[in-house]
């Protein structure tokens, strides 16, 4: 069964199927009676439409996947250029979906919805939502205690002794200065779930109705809305670090999963601050090869942690490299995919690409992170060539160095059985 099953899905006219990743020509050909009118504004953000010559368009599609819903009820699916099992499963490993989240979809139909009618994924998540919000409702809004300098006519909190003795001396006894300590429900974590649910209450959805989200809004009534001042990219990276690092009291971690799945919607529907959300959000999409970057990176460092082994983001700060031209002034910056550690020495580093094609810059881009990172042992993690093979190991030498560096094919059409081997495949890496 393919990728996306069109049986389930109502296509504009003129699409006789799903079009592919990163593609264009006669597997992207869109017949004579299509009408890019049907495409919602935004469209050109996952692809671009160029005349045929025969009367018809040919899609030339990007680095997205997933369903675009159009102005006339009909949707667009992009399906992956590779094969796929488990596209949910890959969703769930690879960060996109709320590992709470309870997917109605069948193995082998990974876009199949519960109605069996397509509605578009993101009403999968909105729904997701609203149920985990439900059960904020049944334990009681996230509360933090603030403190405030206050003066009153009576003991509230903690006095200050010096200035009260001040008050009394000047015949102001009933003045009495104190620090008061109070729980608030105004915090971060409920001002941008209540700020999604008042754009979600704005949209139009197909099987959810306003009510069900106004319901939940007004459980976050007493919630102060958040300041329009604020940088919103700093909320939501205030919000995924919270999610990350689980950085919420332990009676409150029911907050995890809403929250995740908060930052999800606003940020494939791609919501500012200010914006006015109009007729429908877009659709679940995603790039293809940056999920794969993180599945690969997750499921690594799940394995290699049983074996003593620390895997970062060389992206990050702590694990990148600033390399120097020596002819020039120029720095570039070295951030392997992964880099794994051994106590606190690097020991490895890993470049996942997905492609069934390495070039000659992606092979001298690895043995660069191998000489500057002064590893053992490096390796890329690509797709199969063609995408339909199963997986395999690859070596290249490099004679001149006496070095060898290895290339793991994961194939997506099998993950049990490609996660299998590519575990054997790091454990023969580091010599485990």
């Amino acid at each position: 069964m393919s990728v996306l099953d069109t049986r389930e899905i109502d296509l504009p006219e003129g699409v006789s199927g799903p079009l592919i990743e990163n593609s264009s020509g006669d597997q992207n050909r869109l017949g004579p009676e299509f009408n890019p009118g049907v495409l919602p504004d935004n469209y050109q953000n996952y692809l671009t439409l160029e005349l045929d010559g025969r009367g018809g368009y040919v899609a030339n599609t990007g680095p997205y996947v997933g369903i675009i819903p159009c102005k006339d009820d009909t949707f667009l699916p992009i399906k992956p250029k590779t094969e796929i099992s488990n596209l949910t499963y890959f969703l769930r490993e690879s960060g996109r979906m709320a590992h709470e989240l309870d997917s109605p979809f069948d193995e082998d139909v990974p876009y199949q919805t519960i109605v069996d009618k397509l509605t578009g994924m993101h009403e999968l998540f909105i729904r997701q939502l609203l149920n985990q919000l439900d059960r904020v409702k049944r334990n009681g809004l996230l509360k933090e205690r603030v403190s405030e300098d206050v003066v009153l006519p009576r003991v509230e909190g903690r006095v200050n002794a010096r200035n009260y003795a001040r008050n009394v001396y000047r015949g102001r006894a009933r003045e009495i200065p104190q620090t008061k300590s109070t729980q608030t429900v105004n915090n971060l974590p409920n001002q941008f779930l209540k700020f999604t649910l008042r754009k979600l209450v704005e949209a139009h959805f197909v099987d959810i109705e306003q009510d069900e989200i106004a319901h939940r809004l007004d459980y976050f009534r007493p919630v102060k809305s958040l300041d329009r001042s604020v940088d919103f990219r700093e909320v939501k990276d205030v919000i995924r670090r919270t999610v990350e690092e689980r950085d919420l009291p332990p009676s409150r971690s029911y907050y995890l999963a809403p929250l995740q799945l908060a930052l999800l919607i606003i940020d494939q529907a791609d919501i500012t601050l200010d914006e006015e959300v109009e007729d429908e959000f877009q659709s679940f999409m995603f790039k293809m090869h940056e999920a794969f970057e993180d599945y690969i990176r997750n499921i690594v460092g799940d394995h290699l942690d049983e074996r003593g082994y620390n895997v970062f983001n060389g992206e990050g700060t702590s694990h990148s490299i600033d390399l120097y031209d020596s002819r020039s002034t120029d720095v570039r910056k070295l951030e392997p995919d992964i880099v794994i550690s051994k106590g606190t020495k690097d020991v490895g580093v890993i470049d996942v690409k997905y492609k069934d094609e390495l070039s000659n810059n992606d092979h001298y881009q690895l043995w660069t992170y191998k000489r500057q990172y002064d590893v053992d042992y490096a390796a890329f993690i690509s797709i199969p060539q063609p995408p339909q093979q199963g997986a395999r190991k690859e070596y290249y030498n490099r004679k001149k160095f006496d070095e060898t560096i290895s290339n793991f094919r994961f194939w997506m059409g099998d993950f049990e059985e490609s996660e299998t081997a590519l575990f054997g495949f790091l454990d023969e890496l580091i010599g485990y």
